[in-house]
């Protein structure tokens, strides 16, 4: 018969630690595996809050700042209003000026046609503008600046010194007379524009949609809607007349101009006007006492009736002439 073995308190102390064992072990793969978990988040926000650090040692450092604004290509426009507007100032971060929005930002001011904002070197930052060409400034019911491209924008405190550069426009109300007011002002030079002083609508005795231009010396320059672009040559007409209140006429199927006496002054007795049946004078659109005239053929001759006599050209109800049926009847044949 064998003999049993007694279990001591030994065997179970043995026991006992293998459990404490498997638990210790447990614990530290579980603690090394959070540790591995928190270390990759650690990491991560050890290197946004450097990137924190360096932004904000760069954001508020003098460095980092722009150095110079520089504005080019303006003319009608001032390098302080344009660098306002930009919202660019001497304290914005260079890097962290986004060009696109800038140039949005300018292009929302009605003088300016295009715009291009680059980073240059040393911390500058260039603005490149296109403005639109005033050609004139009226006062209607508001005061407006008239631009080439058939383009009219109020004239605001920010403009105030554009009316200095450029003449007082009277009349063209209507858009059609504003877009060939518009379109006749296309080619006219920059120069020459700042050398007059006012425009008007007036009506000669052979056109009644004539523009009177009142220069800077005194003169007047007389032409059509077609034939102003002939003024870029008066320096050189005006250059031999001693005498101002002097009239010249634009003769754009030729392509010259010529001193001659002004219409004002020409003897009124030449010229037959209307009256309405009470004997008052009956004016045209632009305040012009409406003068008569006769129908001709395609060559420019009088056309008479049976008894010889010229056959004047009748009015409408808006005091506007009757189109020259004789010389489109004429031409046709």
């Amino acid at each position: 018969m064998g003999i049993i073995k007694q279990h001591t308190i030994d065997d179970f102390d043995k026991k006992q630690n293998g459990v404490d064992k498997i638990f210790i072990d447990h614990k530290k793969a579980r603690n090394n595996k959070s540790f591995k978990r928190y270390k990759k988040i650690i990491f991560r926000l050890a290197i946004l809050t450097g990137m924190i650090l360096i932004f904000c040692f760069y954001y508020f450092a003098d460095s980092s700042k722009v150095k110079a604004i520089s504005v080019i290509n303006n003319y009608y426009l001032d390098q302080d209003y344009i660098k306002s507007i930009s919202k660019i100032s001497l304290e914005s971060r260079y890097h962290l000026i986004i060009d696109q929005y800038v140039e949005y930002v300018i292009k929302k001011d009605p003088m300016i046609k295009d715009v291009k904002v680059t980073h240059e070197n040393n911390g500058v930052i260039l603005i490149d503008v296109i403005e639109y060409e005033p050609y004139g400034y009226r006062y209607d019911d508001i005061a407006q600046i008239m631009l080439k491209g058939d383009k009219v924008i109020e004239l605001t405190s920010d403009y105030m010194e554009i009316i200095s550069l450029v003449p007082l426009i009277t009349g063209f109300k209507d858009e059609s007379s504003q877009h060939l007011l518009s379109n006749a002002f296309e080619n006219v030079d920059r120069n020459m524009i700042e050398s007059i002083s006012e425009i008007e609508q007036y009506a000669l005795s052979y056109d009644n949609n004539c523009l009177k231009v009142l220069m800077n010396d005194g003169n007047y320059f007389i032409t059509s809607y077609y034939g102003l672009d002939l003024i870029n040559d008066y320096n050189e007409i005006a250059s031999n007349l001693v005498e101002t209140g002097v009239c010249i006429y634009a003769d754009e199927n030729n392509s010259v101009a010529y001193k001659s006496e002004c219409p004002w002054n020409q003897t009124a007795s030449n010229l037959e006007y209307w009256y309405d049946e009470n004997g008052e004078p009956i004016l045209n659109k632009y305040g012009d006492h409406m003068v008569k005239h006769y129908y001709t053929d395609d060559k420019g001759n009088y056309i008479l009736d049976e008894n010889g006599n010229k056959i004047v050209i009748p009015l409408n109800e808006f005091n506007e002439e009757l189109p020259n049926d004789y010389q489109t009847e004429s031409s046709q044949n």
